[in-house]
């Protein structure tokens, strides 16, 4: 079986090696969706996601606030005045956004959010956060 070529012929590598595994029935239609892909992968990374290392990390949110507070900082932010900033680097379809909203617990949350992938960051598909106020 002779793959389909890459430069230029009309097919991609994954084409090639989807039709030479035989894993896709019509390899020429098949087509990775990224969107789909992410929405599942979040999916189970939810599912995967530890409780107990979440846990530890609202523990040391809240030491960092109250080592804030007590010092007269900003600490680690959200209810001690501070504000909590997160860099989500390959943000995907902001999967992590409404944990870190949970994490800030109605105090200030600055959210930056790093995607390189212009189909992922202008998906239908990614949660839009309403401005406050």
């Amino acid at each position: 079986m002779r793959a389909p070529a890459r430069d230029g012929g009309g097919g991609s590598l994954a084409a090639a090696v989807a039709a030479a595994l035989r894993v896709v029935p019509d390899a020429a239609a098949w087509a990775f969706d990224e969107v789909r892909y992410l929405e599942a992968k979040n999916r189970a990374d939810a599912r995967a996601r530890s409780s107990a290392v979440w846990r530890e990390l609202e523990r040391e949110l809240r030491r960092a606030r109250a080592d804030g507070a007590a010092d007269g900082g900003g600490g680690g932010g959200g209810d001690g005045g501070g504000t909590l900033r997160v860099l989500d680097v390959g943000a995907g379809l902001l999967a992590m956004l409404p944990r870190a909203l949970a994490l800030a617990r109605g105090g200030r949350l600055e959210y930056t959010a790093f995607e390189a992938s212009a189909v992922r960051a202008r998906s239908r598909a990614a949660p839009r956060p309403r401005r406050r106020g």
